[in-house]
Order: structure tokens, then C-alpha cells, then sequence
């Protein structure tokens, strides 16, 4: 055929002749190369997060890395984002954190008056916020661990449910 005799030509042609322009030339599309490059970065962050030996409430509440979390937090206020990020990695204004910066001279939990008051007890096992965790997460307490399968929008409204966290950031 008479058209792909003329593209053998000009195929063996282009492929004789040396390469010219930008360098380096790699025989690759940009997307394929993005994505391999993303995927490096991916495993390669997982493997270091396997292996910090800080950051425990973080890495109880956020054991691995999953890019479905970050794009939905990518398409969140400023806002929830940092009510989440607070509780998830440990952060939040508690008692327990602000008495250690000498904020504060009571960790004892302002909801329940029992416990220490953490980010940890109040998302997972404090008694009095039972019924606000079962009507927005499904369960009445929780093992940090199962927060990988909540929705964030879940974890946001039970959060925003507490009045010492709407009181302390604001939240409406």
C-alpha cells in the first residue's frame, strides 16, 4: 500500500537522523513520566512515614499515606482542614497540650470532668460524647484506627458538635 510504504520511509528516515532540540530527550509522554515520578514520591513517602519513630497520635490516626484523603482535603475550607489536622495529628487545643505550654493549669476533660482531656479522648473514648460520635461516625467510641475509613466532612461535623471546639476555633 502505497501510504504506508511513504511512512516506512519517513519512519526509517526520522529514526537514522540524530536527535534535535531540547535535552534530555526521553521516548516518553509527560503524563507517563508525571505519574511515574508521583508514584516514586508516593512510595517513597510512605516508606519514610513507616519508618519515623515520632509523630505516634499522627500515625495511629493516619497510618498510611492515600491520595484519595488528600484530594479531599485539597477541596476543603482553610478552615476544616485546620480543625482537622489538628485533632488528627494531636495538635489541637486540649487541655492536655495547653497545660503542657503553661496555657492552662487543669488537663482534666471540660466534657466528661474524668478524664485527661486529649485529641485522642475526645474523638475516640470520651463517655459523654458518645451519642454526638454514634449520630456522626456510626459508633460510639472508636479506635483511632478507624478513622481512616470516616468521611472527613463525618470527622469535621462531630468535631464542630463539641461547643470547646467550636468555642476554641471559632467555628460556626
Amino acid at each position: 500500500i502505497e501510504g504506508n510504504e511513504i511512512a516506512d520511509t519517513l519512519a526509517r528516515d526520522g529514526a537514522s537522523r540524530y536527535f534535535t532540540g531540547p535535552e534530555p530527550f526521553c521516548g516518553i509522554s509527560s503524563t507517563l513520566a508525571k505519574t511515574a515520578i508521583f508514584e516514586w514520591l508516593i512510595d517513597q513517602s510512605s516508606i519514610y512515614w513507616n519508618r519515623l519513630q515520632l509523630a505516634e497520635h499522627s500515625r495511629l490516626f493516619i497510618p498510611n499515606i492515600l491520595t484519595k484523603r488528600t484530594r479531599e482535603l485539597v477541596g476543603m475550607s482553610v478552615q476544616k482542614v485546620r480543625v482537622l489536622t489538628a485533632f488528627l495529628t494531636g495538635h489541637a487545643r486540649v487541655q492536655s497540650h495547653l497545660q503542657r505550654m503553661r496555657i492552662r493549669s487543669s488537663d482534666a476533660c471540660r466534657i466528661c470532668f474524668v478524664e485527661e482531656e486529649t485529641a485522642m479522648h475526645l474523638l475516640c473514648y470520651c463517655r459523654a460524647l458518645e451519642a454526638r460520635r454514634y449520630k456522626h461516625l456510626g459508633c460510639g467510641t472508636m479506635r483511632p484506627t478507624d478513622f481512616v475509613r470516616q468521611d472527613l466532612n463525618d470527622i469535621y461535623n462531630f468535631l464542630k458538635s463539641i461547643s470547646i471546639v467550636r468555642d476554641e476555633y471559632s467555628l460556626e
